[in-house]
Parts: C-alpha cells; sequence; structure tokens
C-alpha cells in the first residue's frame, strides 16, 4: 500500500491531460486481463 501512496504522490503533478491518457493506459490493460481471464476460463 505504501507503493501506491508513492506512486499517487508521484503522479499529483501531472496534468489533466496526462491524467486521462494515464488512466486510458489503466483501463485498456484491465480490460486485456479480464478478456485472458475469460478465455482461460473457457
Amino acid at each position: 500500500m505504501e507503493s501506491y501512496r508513492q506512486f499517487i504522490e508521484n503522479y499529483t503533478t501531472l496534468s489533466d491531460k496526462d491524467w486521462k491518457q494515464i488512466s486510458m493506459c489503466f483501463e485498456k490493460q484491465v480490460v486485456e486481463k479480464d478478456e485472458i481471464l475469460l478465455q482461460e476460463g473457457k
């Protein structure tokens, strides 16, 4: 949890545009992980 806090603190200086790009990357990774899990579950 400490590393997560440091991650947030390190990125609080980013602009909204940067945040949107990062969140899009995270969302894409989450979707890919979900798709992989669904495929493995079949």
